[in-house]
């Protein structure tokens, strides 16, 4: 078997499992302070190293670092400069024998061949020790101040530095004589779990930055700080998130990081469009019918909802698949007439219509219907919920939403609810892989099976193994929404001196919901917190940018606000939904996915907005089961490995048995 092979081989096997590895507990490397290696050309490994005047070029102990080529002795520190170092690493300091071994289990065991020859057992010995190797100085670089500047990719195909003296170690952690240059050299004459001694030269370092939590440990290593904090209530990002109440707090303390300012439109950030997460995806792709023929996800698609929903905080779905089919956009179209029509309508009566009130027919007091007016008429909204035999709640209301007012909102309901389904399916199958609590098939089938039960599509759930109690009315409402700035806009003709022509009008907020989906609406409003661009994001902007640049494409018109279908004229946003993470998906995707942190902005000047969003929540009376919809708990205990499982389950352990409504209150209790 040649090298190539040999490489390849491994880097199929093994590029799933590098992320799950740590070196084990080690003493810190034997240099000296990082604050040298910036005034010199090398870190000296001991004062034996002075006594010997070898200005520890290769150093005495078994650990030591320097850098691979002088610097200039006034030459000034750059923190982002990327040098090379030379390192020497103890097999003994950093446990190069029992990561190893682990390291060789792991490949063997994940491995599909039927027969090990002689050949793929050299190709597993070799990743394994070029692995550990790799591992263990990446931890002596932490101790100097360093990390290892390279890609994931670079990494892991042995690009990260030039390994040579290696020696094996006996089983009391003694050198045994013979000096080996290479892993080839070696790797026939090693047993997994052996320790070994290397050197690792040319390795590319920069400094490295703290993280939060050392930040934390270093300006309060008693933690008498953070008890004060903890006595006054106050939640600490460094303590980890295990349980309800500190995910909700946690929620709110991110809805109050964001900065409270608005950017008009033209300033306002609308994504970027060489980013995948940020293009829209089509419909038809997320699909029950488009997973692969043997019940996994499709992987692109996979990849593209992740990365939308982890960086930026949602999903641009387009409902027309660019423009092939309109079967899912006229329905949007029709609800975009009849939220029009209600609130621009000057026989609309908003006094004839009950004012907020519960629906005790869901099962839960949090489920309410009417219309309600707040800030003097700058929000405004009328609450809808659909009852199992496909009726509108509020009743009073249809007769001002124009003709035929249930069946479309009914329609644009189940429209939007699937899409919000599937999108639910596709995330929760992703995470629970990514825990490696399931896998492949089994994971999808059991977020089809969470997705089916817990989610309220507004459809009765009909025969099913789990006990619940059906209600009538679901507990996801359809709101119709309408933003203006006009009264702000008269403040200002009395002397409002505020130069801010763009304002927030519902604050930052996180949902209680698994989805919510907010169709794009014809002015562009809705403002979501981006994780990754660290700004805020208007969804609405960038649709409306696709929308120009397909209809350029084409040679049309990218000015016009609709297209003709059919002989309808659908407005040109109808095609859009944007798919938002709420509370309860960030609980079951064990906070892969956080709750979007988002809010509604408008201009002064401006035309009031129109939104329509759907709130996907859970189905009343539901428990939640770990073991049925997301693979059960990690094991506790065993092991320093199983730490991040522990945490990461510790939410759904609490949750595990109780109903939605007990998970729903005990994050709205502890958020107040």
């Amino acid at each position: 078997m040649n090298r190539t092979f040999q490489n390849i081989l491994c880097w199929i096997l093994c590029w799933r499992v590098v992320r799950s590895f740590s070196v084990v507990s080690h003493r810190p490397i034997d240099s000296r302070a990082l604050a040298m290696s910036r005034r010199s050309s090398k870190i000296q490994a001991s004062s034996s190293d002075k006594e010997n005047n070898n200005d520890g070029e290769v150093g005495t102990d078994p650990n030591w670092i320097e850098k691979s080529f002088p610097v200039q002795k006034d030459e000034k520190v750059d923190p982002k400069a990327i040098d090379d170092y030379n390192l020497g690493i103890s097999g003994v300091s950093f446990g190069t024998g029992d990561l190893s071994k682990r390291m060789y289990d792991v490949i063997e065991r994940k491995s599909s061949l039927q027969i090990a020859t002689p050949e793929i057992i050299r190709a597993f010995k070799l990743y394994a020790m070029d692995f550990t190797a790799k591992e263990a100085v990446k931890a002596a670089l932490k101790q100097n101040g360093l990390e290892i500047s390279l890609k994931e990719d670079e990494e892991d195909q042995g690009m990260w530095g030039d390994v040579d003296s290696i020696f094996l170690l006996d089983d009391q952690g003694n050198r045994l004589r013979e000096m080996y240059d290479s892993w080839e050299e070696v790797v026939d004459k090693w047993t997994p779990g052996q320790g070994f001694d290397f050197v690792a030269r040319q390795v590319p370092a920069k400094m490295r930055e703290l993280s939060l939590d050392e930040l934390l440990q270093a300006l309060d290593p008693k933690g008498e700080l953070r008890a004060q904090a903890k006595e006054a209530g106050m939640y600490l990002p460094d303590e980890g998130i295990l349980s309800l109440k500190d995910m909700a707090n946690e929620n709110v303390r991110r809805t109050e990081m964001p900065p409270r300012e608005a950017s008009d439109e033209a300033r306002a950030y609308s994504g970027d469009a060489t980013k995948r997460g940020y293009l829209p995806i089509r419909a038809s792709d997320l699909l029950f019918d488009s997973m692969n023929a043997d019940g996994t996800e499709n992987r692109r698609t996979l990849i593209h909802v992740m990365d939308a929903m982890v960086s930026h905080g949602c999903l641009l779905v387009d409902l027309s698949d660019e423009g092939t089919t309109f079967a899912k956009v006229k329905p949007i179209a029709k609800l975009w007439k009849a939220t029009e029509t209600f609130f621009c309508s000057d026989e609309t009566n908003f006094d004839a219509i009950s004012s907020m009130e519960t629906v005790q027919e869901t099962g839960s007091q949090h489920a309410k219907v009417g219309f309600a007016s707040y800030m003097d008429g700058n929000m405004q909204f009328l609450e809808t919920r659909l009852t199992r035999n496909g009726e509108i709640l509020p009743a009073e209301a249809l007769s001002f939403l124009g003709p035929d007012a249930s069946n479309v909102l009914s329609e644009a309901f189940f429209t939007i609810g699937d899409v919000g389904k599937d999108v639910l399916r596709i995330v929760t199958s992703a995470a629970t892989q990514e825990t490696g609590r399931l896998d492949g098939a089994t994971a999808s089938e059991a977020a089809i099976l969470l997705a089916d039960e817990l989610l309220d599509d507004g459809r009765s759930l009909g025969q099913t193994p789990i006990h619940y109690k059906e209600a009538a009315v679901s507990m996801s409402p359809l709101r119709l929404c309408r933003y203006s700035n006009q009264a702000k806009e008269e403040l200002n003709k009395q002397g409002d001196d505020d130069e801010s022509e763009t304002s927030e009008i519902f604050g930052a907020h996180t949902d209680s919901t698994f989805i919510t989906a907010v169709p794009v609406a014809a002015v562009a409003g809705l403002e979501i917190y981006d994780e990754e661009a660290e700004k805020w994001y208007r969804p609405e902007l960038f649709a409306r940018r696709v929308w120009e640049a397909e209809r350029q494409a084409r040679g049309l018109d990218q000015d016009a606000l609709e297209e003709e279908v059919d002989g309808e004229a659908i407005p040109w946003h109808s095609r859009y939904v944007v798919m938002m993470p709420g509370e309860l998906l960030q609980l079951v995707t064990r906070q892969e996915v956080l709750a979007a942190v988002h809010r509604v902005v408008a201009a002064r000047r401006g035309v009031p907005r129109l939104s329509a969003p759907i709130l996907l929540r859970c189905r009343p009376g539901t428990r939640m089961d770990v073991n049925r919809y997301l693979g059960g708990f990690g094991e506790s205990g065993s092991n320093d490995d199983d730490d991040d499982d522990d945490e990461s389950d510790a939410i759904l352990r609490e949750a595990d048995g109780m109903t939605v409504e007990e998970i729903h209150d005990a994050m709205q209790l502890a958020a107040k």
